[in-house]
């Protein structure tokens, strides 16, 4: 099959290319041509827009100056209606004040008032709801034309549809002896259900007491203006036959060119293509916006309409929607004939690359055969190393010491080598194939590694690796470390490369370091305890031999047996608290990260190792920030007694003075312990092979080589820190030292 595959690219080499120019030939051709039409279609849409742009432009001008029209007029009709009812009332106290002027002489007042309501009772406006009504100071109707029946009765406590008394305000204006506007609910005719607000106007007629009247209904009013605004919007003209229409929110036509359509509903008219333009109109009008552009295909005289383009606003006072639009028969000629002149331009220059075109593929496949030679010898050559490669990594995989495996995209084993089947305890590697990572694991690692495949699979991490338990075939188990690197096709995981390494031995042997770190550590806790104790052990057996001797001679006073007890209870509890320190730092159960301050801790480690200190004069400066975290309290108590007691070591055989400086500090998002003597350094041939595991330059009765081995195993797998180690040269009270100094980093969020 692969010899079948070999020959089939043998043989896409050798023609693949000449196709491959043939079709580029074409296809250049083919681009050219369709480069062509998109180039008139780009010409076409460039006219078409600027056209559209101009008329929308042009449209949406003539919708917002029909807009700006209806807007002044609804906002001054209130102002209008008073003004007409005001000027009336002028009209009616000017025929009263003439027919008073004219009778005063010879007639009596009660004459005169009815020559007046005769004269303004006969006047009747407003296609018959408007008149003049005249009421006393005492609220009395003196005329009512349209409803004789309240004239000469009180009207005083007369109240309008919401309970005002608008007849005290008539009654208020006389006493005034003023004028004012007023305005109330009240009832239509013989409708006594539903009321209607009235804008009214009053007037005093001082020469017979008492004010002239009148009034209008608002909507009856505001009806009148509507009919006037529409019947001045119907007889817009527009250029080029355009027109104005109107509708309202339930699709009736309340203005348009053509008056057969004035009052008819249009809401479920469709467009040739079934769109329901009006419909549309409306929605876009009650949208936020209230406004827009809308096309259809409609007209009321042609079968076979125009696209048209509309531009609609709302005016939503009185919910209506103001429309004007175009159509495109104009634009249609005028891309019939740009088409045509581009047409005729572009085929001239397709000829000529049809021309050229023909000689560049002749030369390219001219070109393309003497390539395809040199790529077939090429790729034999190519061939035949990528064979010898591929045996050789099969030979790697198969043969190495080391646990290798495959997985799919899913975690699943699609292959393994003989190292691997034998770590594990299968027979073959049909018996771990199709597997799956976490069915190798033992049950505690489970969700740690499912997590670790999520977070390969989601490229949150590339690679990882992991010391885990892995458990064989027969149930046995055994500490592995693992592995993983993820394979990318295509930006996707294709393949998850692993390998596993049996490292039960390793895992045991650091058990054995750490043992031995612990009993070192005990056997300098012993040796401290002893000297801790020899100064209050001594003062306990002098001040009890003191005692007896003073017994025997019969000197022994209360004072000196009270002060001897004292001496032996102060020694007594100075070896309780000393006991009580070290079997802190020995208990198994501090294992826990506890909250602890810096200088506690530097205080606590020193009060462990003080006795032999002071016993070898070793002075110890400190600076110490006051820093508070949360760590394994006893393994840093540990590692700086390590630190501390190479430095006693080191300084032992100094015959001048002798010092330890501590420092510590916090940078950045780090603790930093500083630890330095002045001892003189270390030799520069061993200084970076000090924290290999049993290197020591003590005889071999005096250190295991392990101490600071398990200081930088702590530091860097407890605490996820670092140690360094330098010789430093450095002035103390102004003469010049040198010694080794230990810097150690713990993350402070560890």
């Amino acid at each position: 099959m692969l010899q079948n595959s070999e020959k089939t690219l043998l043989f896409i080499i050798k023609y693949l290319p000449l196709l491959f120019i043939l079709l580029l030939s074409l296809l250049v051709t083919t681009v050219i041509e369709l480069s062509n039409k998109n180039l008139i279609k780009e010409n076409i849409k460039e006219t078409s827009d600027l056209y559209m742009k101009f008329h929308n432009e042009d449209i949406k001008e003539e919708v917002e100056k029909v807009y700006k029209y209806i807007e002044n007029e609804q906002k001054n009709s209130i102002n209008e209606l008073k003004k007409y009812i005001k000027q009336r009332v002028y009209e009616a106290h000017s025929i009263a004040t003439r027919i008073y002027e004219d009778n005063k002489d010879t007639k009596s007042k009660k004459e005169i008032l009815e020559l007046i309501k005769t004269a303004l009772g006969s006047i009747i406006y407003n296609k018959g709801r408007g008149y003049f009504f005249i009421d006393s100071v005492e609220g009395i109707g003196l005329l009512q034309p349209l409803n004789r029946q309240l004239e000469n009765k009180s009207k005083l406590e007369f109240k309008d549809a919401k309970g005002y008394q608008f007849v005290k305000t008539i009654v208020q204006t006389i006493k005034d002896k003023s004028e004012r506007y007023d305005t109330y609910y009240w009832y239509k005719g013989g409708d006594k259900l539903n009321s209607y607000k009235k804008m009214s106007f009053y007037k005093y007629f001082e020469p017979l007491n008492f004010a002239i009247g009148t009034g209008d209904y608002i909507d009856d009013f505001l009806h009148e203006m509507k009919e006037r605004i529409l019947k001045n919007i119907r007889e817009i003209k527009l250029k080029q036959n355009g027109y104005i229409f109107l509708l309202n929110h339930n699709g009736k036509v309340l203005a348009h060119i053509r008056e057969e359509t004035i009052g008819k509903n249009f809401i479920d008219v469709e467009d040739r293509n079934k769109f329901k333009f009006v419909k549309e109109m409306i929605t876009k009008a009650k949208s936020e916006e209230g406004s827009g552009f809308i096309s259809y295909y409609y007209s009321l005289t042609n079968k076979n309409p125009y696209k048209k383009t509309t531009f609609i606003k709302n005016f939503d006072e009185w919910k209506w929607i103001i429309g004007t639009g175009y159509h495109d028969k104009d634009l249609n000629l005028i891309i019939k004939k740009e088409t045509e002149k581009l047409e005729n331009r572009y085929q001239e220059d397709y000829e000529l690359v049809l021309l050229i075109s023909f000689i560049a593929t002749l030369l390219l496949l001219s070109l393309s055969i003497f390539i395809s030679k040199i790529l077939e010898r090429k790729f034999v050559s190519y061939r035949n190393r990528i064979k010898m490669e591929e045996m050789e990594f099969k030979n790697l995989f198969e043969t190495s010491d080391v646990g290798l495996a495959i997985s799919d995209d899913m975690g699943k084993l699609i292959r393994v080598n003989k190292k691997f089947i034998n770590m594990l305890g299968y027979d073959n590697s049909s018996d771990l194939i199709n597997k799956h990572w976490n069915e190798l694991s033992h049950n505690n690692f489970i969700k740690e590694e499912n997590d670790i495949f999520n977070d390969l699979k989601e490229k949150k991490i590339e690679k990882c690796s992991i010391e885990k338990v892995y458990r064989k075939e027969n149930g046995s188990v055994f500490d592995g470390y693992f592995t993983a690197n993820s394979f990318y096709i295509n930006g996707k995981i294709k393949y998850i490369l692993s390998s596993l390494i049996d490292i039960s031995d390793v895992k045991a042997k650091d058990n054995l370091l750490f043992q031995q770190s612990k009993m070192a550590a005990m056997g300098e806790m012993l040796a401290n305890i002893a000297h801790q104790w020899r100064q209050p052990l001594s003062t306990i057996s002098t001040a009890s031999s003191g005692m007896k001797i003073q017994k025997e001679f019969g000197s022994l006073s209360d004072e000196d047996l009270i002060s001897s007890l004292d001496i032996i209870t102060s020694s007594s509890k100075y070896l309780s608290h000393t006991i009580d320190d070290f079997t802190e730092f020995f208990n198994p159960n501090n294992k826990e990260k506890i909250f602890i301050n810096t200088d506690e801790v530097i205080d606590q480690s020193l009060k462990l190792v003080s006795a032999q200190f002071k016993n070898k004069e070793i002075i110890v400066i400190r600076d110490i920030d006051d820093i508070n975290l949360e760590i394994l309290k006893n393994e840093l108590i540990q590692v700086l007694m390590n630190i501390l007691n190479n430095a006693r070591d080191a300084l032992k055989n100094k015959e001048d003075e002798k010092f330890i400086f501590i420092k510590v500090k916090k940078e950045k998002y780090d603790l930093v312990i500083e630890i330095k003597d002045n001892a003189g350094g270390i030799p520069k041939d061993i200084i970076d092979r000090i924290f290999e595991p049993y290197f020591t330059t003590k005889h071999k009765s005096q250190g295991t080589g392990i101490g600071l081995y398990m200081v930088e195993e702590i530091i860097k797998k407890h605490m996820n820190g670092k140690i360094k180690v330098e010789n430093e040269k450095f002035l103390y009270k102004e003469k010049e030292y040198t010694g080794a100094k230990f810097k150690i980093y713990i993350p402070i969020n560890i």
